[in-house]
């Protein structure tokens, strides 16, 4: 990697594991305030939100990386239409899920009113953090990383900040009241980063669109159905649980997952900021090469330091985390380690992208 790579991936490093520490932490102290069963409801309703939040730009956000890195003068104008694609889809997305649930999981044990409100709220948040996705391709584009690290980083400590707040003061036992709070102070760090993000696009226009509306949402579909498919891993589970009742182990299960998505960041983190320069190769497989077996070598070397701690310490992790009223499930987070094993796969399957392989990709997706 170049000098200047190496930085971004540093401070992308970084800053990741300070936003997932501290979310980590604060849906610890979540749960200790409400109970694994609430919690259960509110990881149930994200989980469902967060699932349709992935087909709300249709993949075009990854087609703008694509031929943004390829042709900066066109991101500008196609970053316009990913995000007014995206604008449209949420807000048809939101009422019909909203509809949705409210008729089809009734088994909420709260009051009409207070059942409305988490719903609403609940459902709204991952739909309004869906935005992040295309405003760290803006990031990508403009080869500044700095103001999405950043803007992730204070939006998860704000967020720790305010539930131990809460916790402290005694009104972190109101689901109501928590799922307002989350959901408003993802709308503001949306805000934000939208606003700094689009200063940063490079400006220079052309007289044609690059693509039609339409060719883009063509372009995107293979994009679109890898968002789905890899959203899907830790969600359709949490989702299954508490449609069927089970809010308690929703709650747990997905506490669980979070800890072996930390592993996966990593390799997500290192795309993040490759990918740019991947997609500026134009699929050509000798400059491809290098770029592949370092990263691959990496990613093992990760791997097998990391599993057989996970593996074995399980118990004594949860633990840590969650304390006694979890600790019963450490063989579901045993299990679920074993994935950990296929983080040096995974990013053998990212290259298909820069190599415009994308049936491929869905393909393996797919099979996976």
């Amino acid at each position: 990697m170049a000098t200047k790579q190496i930085h971004s991936f540093l401070l992308l490093v970084s800053s990741n594991f300070i936003a997932k520490a501290a979310w980590a932490v604060s849906q610890f102290i979540l749960v200790r305030c409400v109970g694994t069963n609430n919690f259960g409801i509110l990881v149930t309703l994200w989980s469902i939100s967060t699932i349709t939040a992935s087909s709300s730009d249709l993949g075009t956000s990854q087609v703008l990386l694509r031929e943004g890195a390829r042709q900066p003068k066109i991101s500008h104008q196609t970053a316009l239409q990913v995000q007014n694609i995206q604008i449209f889809l949420t807000i048809f997305l939101f009422f019909l899920l909203v509809i949705s649930i409210i008729l089809c999981m009734p088994n909420i044990d709260l009051n009409p009113y207070d059942k409305l409100i988490i719903i609403v709220t609940a459902i709204a948040a991952p739909l309004i953090d869906r935005f992040q996705y295309i405003y760290t391709v803006f990031c990508q584009v403009s080869g500044n990383l700095q103001i999405y690290a950043k803007n992730r980083a204070a939006y998860f400590l704000s967020l720790l900040v305010i539930f131990a707040t809460m916790s402290i003061s005694g009104i972190a036992n109101n689901l109501t009241t928590i799922s307002t709070v989350y959901t408003s102070a993802t709308l503001s760090a949306i805000f934000i980063m939208a606003k700094k993000t689009w200063a940063i696009l490079p400006r220079q226009h052309e007289k044609q669109v690059f693509l039609s509306t339409w060719n883009l949402i063509k372009e995107g579909f293979p994009y679109l159905s890898l968002s789905l498919l890899a959203i899907a891993y830790g969600r359709i589970e949490v989702t299954a649980l508490g449609l069927a009742g089970y809010h308690q182990l929703a709650g747990i299960y997905h506490l669980t997952y979070q800890i072996i998505l930390l592993f996966f960041s990593i390799s997500g983190m290192l795309f993040t900021v490759t990918y740019p320069r991947l997609y500026r190769h134009c699929g050509k497989v000798s400059f491809l090469n290098e770029d592949f077996r370092d990263t691959v070598r990496w990613l093992a070397l990760i791997t097998c330091i990391c599993f057989p701690l996970m593996f074995i310490y399980s118990d004594q992790i949860l633990i840590i985390l969650g304390g006694k009223e979890i600790t019963g499930y450490h063989d579901i987070f045993r299990i679920l380690s074993c994935f950990i094993l296929l983080l040096p796969g995974a990013a053998i399957l990212n290259f298909l992208l820069p190599l415009d392989l994308q049936p491929a990709r869905v393909k393996a997706d797919i099979i996976g």
